[in-house]
């Protein structure tokens, strides 16, 4: 199975504080936005991984397996983009009734397929270096964030490993048992739907405790929450996430006077 949950550690971006690494992610979400050449996306996807092995320190097996969800999907967006983006009158490479393989549609689906990769291993990176009571208690205390709304995502966070794992052990149930031996496409197809019942009768189950325990303990009753541990804020985070803005700013010129915005 894999791994997104909270690894524990002493890396760079597990010292800085969630907020920065939140202003972080969205600046590499507007910055994989904004650009339109895949060589300057794969230069970015070059930078996000360096983050992932040498500033957070992941372990390149777990976050290459986390990483590989991803390229799956920037795969099939590739394949989807380059088979029905339109031509923009250049260069013919492959014509086959109504599909169309052109340069144009060629630069913009491995664009695509980078750019959700770009995305989805920054957010990864965020996933595995941010402790969820730590989240909890930065959107409460800098972004003002009503504990009720901020306690939403800490439950998020919180039962990804649990249901990980009991999908972990579904799996080890049914190869006991001989099922989901098969190799294929359909043979996946098949594992995802054994798992979709008891995970979601299970997920329902511990909502519903959750739920009654937290009207046990009178969760939402008063209109503060007192914070009992004071984590702190170090301006290096701070700083990583203003370059990272800055490099957006700077890159967003440079488009604007590469197109000719500017100048006109």
């Amino acid at each position: 199975m894999l791994q997104f949950s909270y690894l524990p550690g002493e890396s760079f971006f597990h010292r800085i504080d969630p907020v920065s690494k939140f202003a972080w992610l969205i600046a590499i979400a507007f910055i994989a936005y904004i650009v339109t050449t895949p060589l300057h996306q794969l230069v970015m996807a070059i930078l996000i991984v360096i983050c992932a092995l040498l500033l957070a320190k992941l372990p390149a097996r777990k976050f290459f397996a986390g990483f590989s969800v991803f390229m799956s999907f920037a795969v099939f967006l590739f394949i989807l983009q380059l088979l029905f983006a339109p031509p923009e009158n250049t260069r013919i490479y492959f014509e086959f009734g109504i599909i169309r393989i052109s340069e144009a549609s060629l630069r913009f689906a491995m664009n695509l397929g980078i750019r959700v990769i770009n995305v989805g291993s920054s957010a990864l990176i965020f996933t595995m270096t941010t402790e969820p009571a730590r989240l909890v208690n930065s959107m409460i205390t800098i972004l003002r964030v009503p504990y009720r709304f901020a306690y939403a995502f800490y439950a998020a966070l919180r039962y990804i490993p649990v249901f990980e794992n009991e999908a972990r052990n579904i799996l080890n149930a049914h190869a006991v048992r001989g099922a989901g031996m098969d190799e294929g496409f359909l043979s996946k197809v098949r594992m995802v739907t054994r798992l979709t019942v008891p995970l979601l009768i299970s997920g329902l189950r511990r909502a519903k405790n959750s739920a009654i325990a937290m009207e046990g303990r009178a969760f939402g009753a008063y209109p503060t929450k007192t914070i009992r541990v004071d984590y702190p804020v170090p301006r290096s985070g701070i700083l990583f996430a203003v370059v990272w803005w800055l490099a957006f700013v700077a890159y967003f010129i440079y488009v604007l006077n590469t197109t000719g915005f500017i100048r006109t």
